[in-house]
């Protein structure tokens, strides 16, 4: 299980490269989906739960959020839903301290991806990557580990790069 665990971490990894990069907001939230179904399956295969349910959350509001022009999708009342699920989700996962971890992630994940602009959501880049860096660093995830490294690095170079365009 841990080296499919790693294959799939790894995968996850690749495709991460390219979230901060994306200049539309559309494109953002579809390699985000994708990304999260794929460390859904890395961290449970980790048996690291609280990692599990907040990507299963992660995957509905990319979601929701690729759909806001739909009247179902719309409206404010989502960001309120996701950060409850978040919250719902750490106390159903809850093991220890650091299991709340991902909950701070997720919480600033909800509002980097709920709002417009992907500069904010870079920016924004920077506390969760730190969040689930300790996190990986706990549950053993060593892909999670490389992963939020680099999303640290590339969000750090795509500031810089499209802040120089603007």
């Amino acid at each position: 299980m841990k080296t499919l665990a790693f294959v799939i971490g790894a995968v996850a990894v690749i495709v991460n490269l390219t979230i901060y990069w994306q200049n539309e907001r559309r494109k953002l939230l579809l390699t985000k989906v994708g990304t999260d179904i794929l460390w859904g399956l890395h961290y449970g295969l980790l048996g690291a739960f609280s990692g599990t349910g907040i990507a299963l959350i992660s995957i509905v509001r990319g979601i929701v959020f690729l759909n806001e022009e739909k009247k179902w999708a719309s409206g404010k009342k989502w960001l309120w839903i996701f950060l409850v699920l978040s919250l719902l989700s750490a106390v159903l996962t809850y093991k220890n301290p650091s299991s709340l971890l991902p909950l701070f992630a997720s919480l600033m994940a909800v509002v980097s991806f709920w709002q417009k602009k992907p500069h904010l959501t870079r920016l924004l880049a920077f506390p969760i990557a730190l969040s689930m860096l300790i996190y990986d660093i706990y549950v053993g995830s060593v892909m999670g580990i490389v992963n939020e490294s680099i999303v640290i690095i590339s969000a750090s170079l795509a500031v810089i790069k499209l802040k120089s365009k603007e």
